[in-house]
């Protein structure tokens, strides 16, 4: 059985992307608490240590026995599928940022710059541009 899951999984879980953080925490369901907990305590010990070294350093356990295995078998398809939607959220977010970051002003005769009276000298507060611009508006 360890030889066929081993060719399976190429005991890597680097497939997604190597520049988003290392996750901080990960979904453990009540399904993985439940197929657990019928096995012997030393047995879960090391589940549950496995389960957390693949989840936080993506180490894939080769020292399980086969009830051990089988277990982790059905629940590690589940840790992937969380990694993938946090890598993908992440993603977005971080996409969502750099779009407002880079996001250039708008120029041209269209533009509108907001000035505030305090910030400009005395003798300009009354000068025909401001009014010019203010004119230039055109409201929809």
């Amino acid at each position: 059985m360890k030889n066929n899951y081993d060719k399976m999984t190429n005991n890597t879980i680097n497939k997604y992307d190597q520049e988003i953080p290392p996750r901080e925490g990960f979904i453990f369901y009540r399904t993985f608490y439940e197929a657990l907990s019928s096995m012997k305590p030393r047995a879960q010990l090391r589940l549950y240590d496995a389960i957390m070294k693949y989840s936080f350093e993506g180490v894939i356990p080769t020292d399980l026995n086969d009830e051990m295995e089988r277990v982790f078998i059905l629940i590690r398809p589940q840790l992937d599928a969380n990694e993938r939607k946090r890598q993908k959220k992440y993603k977005e977010k971080m996409s969502r940022e750099n779009f407002f970051e880079e996001s250039k002003p708008v120029t041209g005769p269209h533009a509108v710059f907001f000035v505030e009276i305090a910030d400009l000298p005395s003798h300009e507060i009354y000068d025909d541009s401001i009014i010019q611009i203010a004119n230039d508006i055109e409201y929809k």
